[in-house]
């Protein structure tokens, strides 16, 4: 087995094998969103549809009694060059009356907000290969993020990332997003976005299981891989004022693909660094809040044309 070989063959024992709970600890090079956890390859030229829901399980905030649990539903459609993206988190509560009473200075005990949108359309500028391994691509994006109403918080930025053919087709990618948010204060001057993805071929998948002695099968459809990710991003929503939602996150998803047109992935995610830090209207900041880590999952739906 050649030095690289062994080295992959390593790497991917270590995400298949079951890891001690200190495993989860890995630190993200930050946050990223859906766009950036699917490492573009090409330009998909036909009209395609994604369809995700997740959920994290209730946390406690640092200085309150409350709780929230998350769920975030998304629908992605595209075409050519473009995307389209929605997105929407409902926060369920628990016991939100202290956490309300801190954050608006004692004003009120209702929830701060039960649901936070948001609205991206991308470009994607370029997209190719150069010394035949590396992959880059580079997008414009224009997003609205809002509790109730648009236009919210409007923002206009670039997102690009660079990836490498590692074996087999399995490719180890990190990307970077920058929107600038309508300024209000040198705090919410922008969106920032980071994140790490290793997504494993099934050949990759075979060929490592076929070294100890698994066969796959020579007839079988080449149906399943998997997905590694790490990421972390702070975030800006317009609601009576404005909330900046900051969270880091791990992720595993197997993903499975019965038939050529279409993708199911599912896999579990750890939510951790999540902050909530509150703005009145013209900027100024009101409370930071400490939200404590989440074991959750996601399940995404693709489908191609």
């Amino acid at each position: 087995m050649s030095d690289f070989k062994f080295i992959f063959f390593a790497i991917l024992c270590f995400f298949l094998c079951p890891q001690p709970a200190a495993g989860i600890g890995l630190g993200p090079v930050g946050l990223v969103d859906d766009a950036l956890m699917d490492t573009p390859t090409k330009f998909k030229k036909k009209p395609y549809i994604t369809v995700s829901s997740s959920y994290a399980l209730p946390a406690s905030f640092a200085n309150s009694s409350g709780k929230v649990s998350v769920v975030r539903n998304t629908i992605k459609a595209g075409y050519s060059i473009f995307e389209l993206t929605y997105g929407v988190s409902n926060f369920l509560w628990e016991d939100a009356g202290e956490f309300s009473q801190q954050i608006s200075g004692g004003e009120s005990s209702n929830p701060p907000f039960e649901n936070l949108q948001d609205l991206t359309l991308e470009a994607h500028l370029a997209n190719g290969r150069f010394y035949k391994d590396w992959i880059y691509w580079l997008d414009c994006t224009a997003t609205s993020a809002f509790e109730k109403n648009l236009p919210g918080a409007l923002g206009l930025g670039l997102q690009g990332g660079l990836a490498y053919d590692l074996w087999k087709g399995s490719i180890l990618g990190g990307g970077v997003k920058a929107v600038a948010v309508s300024p209000i204060n040198d705090e919410l001057f922008g969106d920032i976005e980071l994140g790490l993805v290793l997504s494993v071929s099934y050949e990759a998948i075979a060929e490592t299981l076929k070294m100890i002695g698994v066969e796959m099968g020579d007839g079988k459809k080449k149906t399943i891989g998997m997905t590694v990710a790490m990421s972390g991003s702070n975030k800006i929503y317009e609601t009576d004022g404005f909330v900046k939602e900051t969270q880091s996150k791990f992720a595993l998803y197997l993903d499975y693909s019965p038939y050529d047109n279409w993708t199911l992935s599912i896999g579990p995610e750890y939510i951790y660094d999540r902050s909530y830090t509150f703005y009145s209207s013209n900027g100024r900041k009101l409370s930071a809040q400490d939200l404590g880590d989440s074991f959750g999952g996601l399940v995404k739906f693709m489908w191609r044309f």
